[in-house]
């Protein structure tokens, strides 16, 4: 998985290495709480962090 949070919206895309597909979903950045956005992205996806093998974080919040 990678997130990024920009000054509007937080994008989360999921890789799956095995079958190749990857999904989407975006959120609303939460610049109080940065971690509100990321988090109902990745709840967008439906997944669990703990199935995750690999997360990566950019982020331009502290630039906007």
């Amino acid at each position: 998985m990678a997130v990024d949070i920009g000054g509007t919206f937080v994008d989360a895309v999921l890789l799956d290495v095995i079958t190749g597909k990857w999904r989407l979903e975006k959120s609303f950045t939460t610049p109080k709480n940065a971690a509100n956005g990321v988090n109902n992205a990745i709840q967008k996806l439906g997944i669990k962090g703990g199935e995750l093998d690999a997360f990566i974080h950019g982020t331009t919040l502290g630039l906007n």
